[in-house]
């Protein structure tokens, strides 16, 4: 079918969009690390049962110690460390500005990806480049914090500052940029195809392991 990966893609952006205002809202009850956690947990759950159900097996038969390192490494970066810090800005700055935000996630990927995939970047893509972060800088630079009411209450874990929540906002977008094209590299360049249910519940794997992990050595 033309255009599956484009549709893919938007069809990403909108669960994302849709989601990101419940994240917030449970941020702001219960703080940004063990929202990540939680969804983190329930995910796996849920992607067992449907591999289980699909494919009648959790790990596929023809993934190798490359795909696993590849794929694992995109899980930290990506869904640890890179949504981390966008369920922070979630409560920062709220759905509105950290999906902005997370519009530049395919200017990094695309900037990576040419420089660690050997993709092309054509002067379209860098014209693209250029209007969508002078859109976003412009849309940022016009916001008011103090007129935000998104705003935690003081001690909350993840209150903090304007610049403070954009600069989230970016390290979630470039997180995720990562984590996408370290995906590519285990499904697509480092082995033998796989399924994006395997590969994704690998990398849910690994986030899970590197989240929980860091939540016991704090005593959490």
């Amino acid at each position: 079918m033309a255009y599956t990966g484009e549709l893919a893609g938007l069809a990403a952006a909108l669960l994302w969009a849709i989601t990101s205002i419940f994240f917030a809202e449970a941020a702001k009850l219960v703080g940004s690390f063990s929202v990540n956690k939680i969804r983190l947990l329930l995910a796996v759950c849920i992607y067992t049962i449907m591999l289980l159900l699909l494919e009648g097996q959790v790990f596929p038969d023809n993934i190798n110690s490359q795909q696993v390192m590849w794929l694992g490494l995109s899980g930290l970066i990506g869904l640890a460390i890179g949504d981390g810090c966008g369920f922070k800005a979630l409560v920062m700055i709220g759905p509105r500005l950290t999906t902005l935000l997370y519009s530049t996630a395919p200017i990094f990927a695309t900037i990576i990806a040419w420089l660690f995939l050997g993709e092309k970047l054509h002067i379209l893509d860098i014209l693209g480049i250029v209007l969508a972060i002078s859109g976003v800088s412009w849309v940022v630079a016009e916001r008011r914090f103090s007129n935000n009411k998104h705003t935690v209450a003081k001690g909350h874990p993840d209150e903090g500052t304007l610049f403070k929540g954009v600069l989230l906002g970016l390290g979630a977008a470039s997180g995720q940029a990562i984590g996408l094209v370290l995906a590519k590299k285990g499904m697509v360049f480092a082995g033998e195809s796989l399924s994006p249910l395997s590969a994704s519940y690998i990398r849910m794997l690994f986030a899970l392991a590197g989240i929980w992990s860091l939540s016991a050595l704090r005593g959490k």
